[in-house]
């Protein structure tokens, strides 16, 4: 580890914390995706279990907007006040 000014241990100690929480608001995208995956299987059954698909899809688009949220926090609080 350098010796630096304080700000560049605070610049660097952001970049962390912001590049750990940009990759995790990414991964955390993944799993909506699987579950995608799985309401089209449901569609295909006879008779479609509609109610469950709409929920399901209800709770996947929570997840994508809260992780689309995180990733601009991250973003906007830990990296770009420092460029």
């Amino acid at each position: 580890m350098t010796s630096g000014s304080p700000s560049a241990e605070i610049r660097r100690q952001a970049a962390l914390k912001g590049g750990y929480l940009i990759n995790e608001a990414i991964r955390e995208l993944i799993a909506p995706t699987r579950v995608m995956e799985l309401t089209d299987h449901w569609l295909r059954q006879n008779p479609a279990p509609l109610e469950a698909i709409a929920a399901v899809r209800n709770m996947i688009l929570r997840s994508v907007i809260v992780n689309v949220y995180r990733v601009q926090e991250a973003r906007d609080h830990y990296l770009c006040p420092f460029a």
